[in-house]
């Protein structure tokens, strides 16, 4: 062979959907980092940004999931950082962009797996609905079956 690995594409929805298959290795990864204090979240912003600034949106990076483009990869980070901001010790307040980038998406991923309970989603806050959606509340009534969408 070519050596050329055949990836399938995966969008926004189906990468975080995904993350449900990776969710014991991405925690035990964080806290393993957390202990080893590896964390150095501004050093690690700094040395990004200006590649996330030049990127070209709609080149496709390679996960563990399969390709994606690097704008549907920047909004799985937001969706990451907004849900995981939140865990921290001291909480971190997402930026209401991000916050709506946030709902947004988790709604997408809701809208794949159970169309028929997106308007009762989208009824609900962002915070709320983002919190049922990777269960960090649990859901009742019809929610309650579809949630969390993503870990």
């Amino acid at each position: 062979g070519s050596g050329v690995r055949s990836q399938r594409h995966a969008g926004v929805a189906e990468n975080l959907a995904g993350t449900k298959a990776f969710k014991d290795l991405i925690d035990r990864s964080a806290r393993e980092g957390a202990l080893l204090n590896k964390f150095d979240i501004a050093g690690s912003l700094g040395a990004a940004w200006a590649s996330v600034l030049s990127a070209p949106l709609g080149a496709t990076v390679e996960t563990l999931q399969g390709s994606i483009t690097v704008e549907d990869y920047l909004v799985t980070r937001c969706v990451e950082g907004v849900v995981h901001g939140g865990d921290l010790i001291e909480p971190v307040v997402p930026d209401p962009v991000a916050e709506a980038i946030t709902a947004t998406a988790l709604l997408n991923v809701l809208a794949a797996s159970a169309p028929n309970l997106v308007a009762e989603a989208r009824a609900l806050p962002r915070r709320d609905w983002i919190n049922l959606a990777t269960g960090r509340v649990t859901a009742t009534g019809p929610l309650a079956g579809a949630t969390p969408v993503m870990s």
